[in-house]
Formats: structure tokens, C-alpha cells, sequence
């Protein structure tokens, strides 16, 4: 019984009955493994995907901004058509402004979007550039080349930040174009103009003379245009600009009342000197 009991207390080990758990275990593993190798599968087939996805985008981002930037030289050349062609209508060149602008937009959020980089700042510019150079050629002797200068100021500030920071350049324009067609217009209606007033309920200027041409001819567009442009020059501070530019219109014009009305409107007052203003 001894031996017995011995033999029962350093009874051996049998390996064999450790197979099936060694089995199982290699069969959990082999099982883990195989879903981490699906994971890290699906994972990388995921980010080529993603970065798949991205290139196109970019691909399809860099043609999208080709094309807006061909779009752009094309409404660049058509602006030019002003100067030659006389059916280029003001709404035309109010269309192209509008274009222009949009298409930056565009170009612009395309550029936040991938972090890239455009020269959006300096092509406006050109533009800018572009409307001078315009407004130069013209001769302010049709409506639509004074329209043409007001609706580049409304619709392109960097247009309009140049004339406001240019004073010396400004007055030249309007020495140049305004006032050279002012002085041929009032000398050709020279009485419908000094009967020339403003109606402030009908907002539309109205002459006390026989003759009653000036009163939807070239003289009220180039008197409009000329207030718009002063006003401008107010809001920016310029009023000393403002006033001597005022003065010169009055010796143009005889001091006729359409000189009086726009000092009041500009300046809330009618007290400019008779005298010929000097130049600024």
C-alpha cells in the first residue's frame, strides 16, 4: 500500500493530455493573427483609398482652376472690346465685372481648401490695371464711357482704392476726360445748361430753358458720374480734394445752379468762391 501511495504521489506527467489545449490555443492565435492581418489589410486598402480619393480631388481642382483661370483671361480680353467696339453695352462690362469676381471667389476657395498657393492678389490687380487703361482710351464724349468708369468703381474696389489714394493722378483724369467734356458739352448747350436744376422728388434734372436738349443728354450722365466720383473722395476723407474740384467745375460751368446743387449735396453748403480755383 505504501508503494502504491507512492507511486500514486509522483505519478508522471502525461504531455499528450495537453494536446488539446495546446491545439486550441494555437488555434485562437492562428484565428487573431488572421484578423489582425484583415485589419492592417483593410486598414491600408483605406487609406490608399483616401489617398486615392484625395489626388483626384486635387487633380480635379488644379483642371477646375485652369479653367477658371482661362475664364478669367477670356473676360480680360473681351473687356478690351470696349474701347474698339461702340454696341459694347454698360451691362456687358457690368456682366464681365461680375464674372471676374466670382471666378476669384472661386479660384480663392479652391486655393484655402488644398493650401495652395495663387496669384488671385496680383491678376486683380492687372484687372484694375486694365480698367484704367480703358478709361483712359475712351473719350467721355458717349454715355457708355462714362458708365464704363462708374460701374469699374462699383464693382472693382482695388479700381476704386486707386483713384482714392492717387490724388494727383485723379484730378489728371478728370482734367483729362471730366472736365474736357463738360467744358465741349456746356459750350454747345450752353443756355439749357445754366437753366439746369435738379428735381428731388422726380430725381431727374430738369432746364428752365426753351431748349430742353441737356436734359437727357451727355451733361447730366457727366455731372452724375462726377458726383459719384467726389463722394468717393468724402467718404475717404478727401475734402479738401473734393472742394477744389468743386470749384472747378463752377468756373467751367459759369457757376451755373447745377454747380450750386452739387456743393450742397457734397458739402452742405453754396458758398465756393467766384474766382477760378486753382489747380491742386
Amino acid at each position: 500500500m505504501n508503494l502504491e501511495i507512492a507511486e500514486l504521489t509522483h505519478r508522471r506527467r502525461n504531455p499528450l493530455k495537453y494536446i488539446p489545449v495546446v491545439t486550441s490555443l494555437v488555434a485562437v492565435i492562428g484565428l487573431v493573427v488572421t484578423v489582425m492581418q484583415s485589419y492592417c489589410a483593410r486598414t491600408d486598402e483605406l487609406r490608399r483609398n483616401q489617398e486615392n480619393q484625395v489626388l483626384a480631388a486635387k487633380a480635379q481642382s488644379l483642371n477646375e482652376a485652369q479653367r477658371l483661370e482661362s475664364q478669367i483671361r477670356t473676360d480680360k480680353e473681351e473687356l478690351l472690346r470696349f474701347i474698339s467696339d461702340d454696341k459694347f453695352t454698360t451691362a456687358r462690362v457690368m456682366f464681365l465685372l461680375d464674372d471676374l469676381n466670382g471666378l476669384f471667389n472661386q479660384l480663392s476657395n479652391r486655393a484655402d481648401v488644398f493650401g495652395s498657393k495663387t496669384n488671385a492678389d496680383l491678376e486683380r490687380q492687372h484687372i484694375a490695371d486694365l480698367l484704367q487703361t480703358i478709361t483712359w482710351q475712351v473719350s467721355f464724349h458717349e454715355d457708355r464711357h462714362i458708365d464704363f468708369d462708374v460701374q469699374a468703381l462699383n464693382r472693382w474696389p482695388l479700381y476704386r482704392a486707386f483713384w482714392i489714394e492717387n490724388g494727383p493722378s485723379h484730378h489728371l483724369l478728370l482734367s483729362s476726360k471730366y472736365y474736357t467734356a463738360i467744358s465741349s458739352t456746356y459750350a454747345s448747350e450752353r443756355d439749357c445748361i445754366e437753366g439746369l436744376g435738379f428735381d428731388e422728388q422726380r430725381r431727374i434734372f430738369i432746364s428752365s430753358s426753351a431748349n430742353k436738349q441737356c436734359e437727357t443728354g451727355l451733361f447730366p450722365t457727366l455731372v452724375g458720374a462726377f458726383k459719384y466720383r467726389l463722394e468717393m473722395m468724402k467718404k475717404a476723407g478727401k475734402e479738401d480734394f473734393v472742394r477744389n474740384e468743386l470749384q472747378l467745375f463752377a468756373s467751367l460751368t459759369n457757376h451755373c445752379k447745377t454747380a450750386t446743387w452739387l456743393e450742397k449735396q457734397l458739402l452742405g453748403s453754396s458758398n465756393l468762391t467766384k474766382a477760378t480755383a486753382p489747380n491742386p
